[in-house]
This record gives C-alpha cells, sequence and structure tokens, in this order.
C-alpha cells in the first residue's frame, strides 16, 4: 500500500508536468506534495461523486470530479481542472504531520461543456509513522521515454474540508485515501 500511494503521487505529478514538456527534458521534482481521494453517494444510493485534488511539489493544483448514477448508467459530470498555486494556498510541514489547501480552480466539465470555479479548502493530517522511500522509475511508449528517481519521505493522513462548486459540497465525508510526501531529491527525464 505504501509504494501504491508514491506511485500515485508521482504519476499525478507526470500528468501535470507532461502535456507542457518538449521532448528531451529534465524536471527537478522537490517540494511537498498531498493527495486526496474522496466518494460519496446520495441517500438512494445510485449516485457515486468521487474527487480527487493532487497538490504537485506545492506549487500546482489539480482536481477531478465524476458524477456517476449507476442505477440509471448515466455519467453526470467528469469535470478536471488544474492551476498553478500562489504563496500562501499551500503549506505542509516537512515532518508530514500537517498540510492546507487553499485556492480555486476552473474545471471543464467533458458532459455538459460548462466550466465552472470549484473552491476547494482541506487539512490534512498525518497518522503513523513517516517512511523513507527510495525509488526509480521508467515508462516507454510509442513516442517517448520517462525515466525517473527520487528519494524522499511519505505518510499517510487523514484529510477532510470542502471541494464545492457553485451548487454544492463535492466532499460530505473525509477522504478515503490521502497520503502526503516530501521529495528532497529528485529528477524526471523526458525523451
Amino acid at each position: 500500500m505504501k509504494h501504491r500511494a508514491v506511485a500515485v503521487l508521482l504519476i499525478g505529478i507526470l500528468a501535470l508536468i507532461l502535456p507542457g514538456t518538449a521532448s528531451a527534458a529534465r524536471v527537478p521534482l522537490r517540494g511537498g506534495n498531498a493527495f486526496a481521494f474522496f466518494i460519496s453517494y446520495d441517500a438512494s444510493g445510485c449516485v457515486e461523486t468521487a474527487v480527487f485534488v493532487l497538490v504537485s511539489l506545492g506549487d500546482r493544483t489539480e482536481v477531478g470530479i465524476s458524477v456517476n448514477d449507476s442505477c440509471e448508467g448515466k455519467l453526470l459530470m467528469a469535470a478536471r481542472g488544474s492551476a498553478p498555486l500562489g504563496r500562501r494556498a499551500f503549506a505542509m510541514r516537512r515532518s508530514l504531520e500537517t498540510a492546507t489547501l487553499k485556492t480555486s480552480v476552473t474545471a471543464d466539465d467533458a458532459v455538459t461543456g460548462a466550466s465552472f470555479r470549484v473552491q476547494v479548502t482541506l487539512t490534512w493530517r498525518g497518522h503513523g509513522a513517516t517512511s523513507q522511500d527510495v525509488d526509480n522509475f521508467h515508462a516507454v511508449s510509442p513516442g517517448f521515454r520517462v525515466d525517473g528517481a527520487y528519494s524522499g519521505v511519505s505518510r499517510f493522513a487523514e484529510a477532510k474540508g470542502v471541494v464545492a462548486g457553485p451548487k454544492a459540497s463535492f466532499t460530505p465525508e473525509p477522504a478515503l485515501f490521502a497520503p502526503m510526501m516530501w521529495v528532497s531529491n529528485g529528477e524526471v527525464i523526458l525523451a
């Protein structure tokens, strides 16, 4: 489970880095990272809302919101947005005891074509021991190659707060999965 948490954070970081990166680039990895995954159901049990929030290297955030009616077999929302963070929007202790995020992101809904502001106010509280992580990873696909290595400290956490659109809060329950990580040294090479 610990390696899964680290892999989720690194995949999220790469998702934020790759779209704007030219070929053959070196991207340093240093800083605080936090992830939270929320899931909730309406009173009927039919409508599932899944939300993720990723803070990458302390300077960028990404939000995804999916609302699916399984009884009707209908996707009601599939929204995603990302934005750079302001100076005081994200704070994390290197000890991974706590982290806070307060920002807003414009999300684009692929189902309706609408865009809307998402307000994010979350707090992570670490629990359990921290874990020292040292790893490398490689991915090859037609047209690109990704090689990377990192060292850092990770910790599981509880995340609570609000991820809300103009009409509703999407996070009535605490996060189901919420790791934090501090990357002290790392690099991704994209070719």
